[in-house]
């Protein structure tokens, strides 16, 4: 038998995760400067800009003109 299920999935995890922390190292500060655009406060913006990098956009197809309109 060539690997366990667990085995694969923890590969295939592993790869969502690293590609996770690509995008959210790349896009943070532009996330929070829009965050902070909004809020006009430091803490809740820092608070809300990982959250904004994280909700899938296809899950819900107008996620993203959602984020546009904010």
């Amino acid at each position: 038998m060539r690997g366990s299920t667990h085995d694969k999935l923890v590969v295939v995890w592993s790869e969502k995760i690293r590609v996770f922390e690509t995008d959210f190292n790349e896009y943070w500060s532009e996330l929070y400067r829009h965050a902070y655009r909004k809020t006009q406060t430091r803490d809740v913006s820092k608070d809300l800009a990982p959250l904004i990098n994280i909700t899938p956009a296809n899950v819900n197809p107008d996620f993203a003109s959602l984020i546009s309109a904010c």
